[in-house]
């Protein structure tokens, strides 16, 4: 893939195009690209308190960010939400 053929793939996914405006590319989305499973996924949660991190076909892991390093908190067999993961990570 060329870089630009990814940017566009994440424009048409995230809802960057309005369906209003394109309702072509809408379904196109809709019934194409939300068949694709993600390979790798990192997103920051929080204000540096944690991630949120995926690496195909390992499970979904929410690590804590401390002094040391990452630590290990949850994992999930299916992509949590980043408001489970904040809640789950104010706990010790």
């Amino acid at each position: 893939l060329r870089p630009a053929s990814a940017c566009t793939c994440r424009q048409v996914t995230s809802g960057y195009y309005s369906n209003f405006l394109n309702p072509e590319l809408g379904r196109c989305s809709d019934r194409f690209f939300t068949r694709f499973e993600q390979v790798f996924y990192c997103k920051p949660l929080g204000a540096g308190r944690g991630w949120l991190y995926r690496v195909y076909p390992e499970p979904w892991q929410c690590l804590r960010e401390t002094k040391r390093g990452l630590e290990l908190v949850e994992t999930y067999a299916e992509r949590p939400s980043p408001a489970a993961c904040l809640e789950r990570l104010k706990r010790p």
